[in-house]
């Protein structure tokens, strides 16, 4: 009988198996908590990731709050916006420029303006805190955003028609576009209401509005269109009130001619926030001829008569030395006399004209013009002007009406050409003929004196 005698050595191998299979064990076992550990590290970092992103959004929305409810119409003082639970808190340093008056052009990015790149930005280097993880003893890592407080007038930009809101928001103003009008280029409704029976023959390229449009808008070949699907961004063209109590203008409302009571003798202490004023603007580098319902008499470009027993101002453009022109109350009648050069009228500075007179009742285009014109009609009546043509078929015009309803009456079966364009907060109607609004070609002499609209770009730095 054959008998075997290997067990034990069966028995050593098994054991060296099972040492090997718990060292094998083993080692999985501190890998795995290796890539645990390093899974939990990675969603760790991956939270403080999410909350600077997150921090780095509310500091970009608080920039922006700040800046359209403080510091888009007037200078702003140093401040710090805590966000509030640990999340950091945003710098801001001191700006001693209304964004409004800024002379420094931007060509950077350009998210929100219409038409070409050229306009003018306060820019505003903010500094966002933000705690430093697993930093027990308060350190901060620091990030910069370039806020750049942008602004340009929306007429040279290429939104030719623009109805505001009145500044008072009185329900007994009803603003409307009736009769022929044509825009070769875009135009702005803030009136959150309907035409009804009143969008006439009205085409535009394209528009916006702020609210829900029943009237159907014709582009240039008649077909309706709905308005554009951009954003409807928040702007301002200033602030509603004189003073540090005044607040910049974001809902559409009209205060652009002159803000407050007549201009205090410089230095006028409310400068700052006058900055958007045509008055402001016209007079910032020289004197207005002034002249009311006693002119009687040449003032250089400026003359004044009578016409069927009421006072009539003529301002004849032909002359080289035409100088703002403010036309206060006791006049009835405005005559303009238009240059007739085409060829040299880019040659020729600008006129300027505000009136503010309450009597008004026409303003007449007397000729072609060729000569850039601003002119601002304001009223504290809210009354209704009519606008005359005479041998006129082209003018060149940005015309900004406060309180002013226009009549334009172009002759019968005629078109105007009017190279500019039109704001108001009232009434514009054409009751007969077709006129056409167009884009200012030379724009350059007019962009620092033409009153702008003000918006926010951040960008990191």
């Amino acid at each position: 009988m054959k008998i075997f005698r290997t067990k034990k050595r069966y028995q050593g191998s098994v054991l060296v198996v099972s040492l090997l299979i718990l060292v094998a064990g083993t080692v999985g076992m501190a890998s795995m908590m290796v890539v645990l550990s390093a899974r939990s590290q990675l969603v760790m970092d991956l939270e403080f990731g999410v909350q600077r992103r997150l921090a780095l959004r509310n500091a970009r929305a608080m920039c922006q709050l700040y800046f359209i409810n403080r510091g888009l119409a007037n200078s702003s003082p140093a401040v710090d916006l805590d966000l509030g639970g640990g999340w950091g808190k945003v710098g801001i340093p001191a700006s001693a420029e209304n964004p409004l008056g800024s002379q420094q052009e931007f060509r950077l990015k350009n998210l929100l303006s219409p038409g070409w790149d050229r306009g003018f930005t306060e820019d505003v280097l903010a500094t966002v805190y933000h705690p430093v993880p697993y930093d027990t003893g308060g350190a901060e890592v620091q990030t910069s955003m370039r806020v750049q407080l942008k602004s340009r007038s929306p007429l040279l930009a290429g939104n030719l028609l623009i109805l505001h809101h009145t500044l008072t928001n009185s329900g007994s103003i009803d603003a409307t576009i009736s009769g022929g009008v044509q825009v070769n280029g875009h135009a702005t409704f803030w009136k959150d209401e309907s035409f009804p029976g009143t969008v006439g023959n009205l085409k535009v390229e394209s528009y916006d509005h702020s609210d829900i449009v029943s009237e159907a808008i014709g582009n240039l070949a008649g077909n309706h269109i709905p308005p554009t699907n951009y954003p409807f961004f928040r702007r301002t063209t200033g602030n509603d009130v004189v003073g540090a109590t005044g607040v910049p203008i974001t809902d559409g409302r009209f205060n652009m001619i002159q803000i407050g009571t007549a201009p205090a003798l410089p230095p006028d202490p409310d400068a700052i926030y006058k900055k958007n004023t045509l008055h402001y603007k016209m007079t910032a580098n020289s004197s207005p001829t002034v002249v009311d319902g006693n002119v009687d008499y040449t003032v250089g470009a400026v003359s004044g008569d009578e016409l069927a027993g009421q006072r009539r101002i003529t301002i004849d453009l032909n002359n080289p030395a035409v100088s703002p022109v403010i036309v206060n109350d006791g006049v009835f009648h405005i005559r303009f006399l238009g240059y007739m050069d085409s060829g040299q009228g880019d040659n020729e500075p600008p006129g300027f004209t505000i009136v503010r007179s309450s009597d008004l009742l026409s303003v007449t285009f007397e000729n072609n013009n060729y000569r850039r014109l601003v002119v601002g009609l304001q009223s504290s009546t809210h009354r209704d002007v009519a606008v005359n043509f005479t041998n006129a078929v082209s003018w060149r015009l940005l015309l900004t009406s406060e309180l002013t309803s226009t009549t334009w009456n172009v002759p019968s079966g005629s078109v105007v050409n009017l190279t500019g364009g039109i704001r108001t907060d009232s009434t514009v109607a054409v009751p007969r003929g077709l006129l056409i609004l167009n884009r200012e070609s030379s724009p350059n002499a007019l962009e620092l004196m033409d009153p702008r609209e003000s918006w926010v770009e951040i960008y990191r730095n």
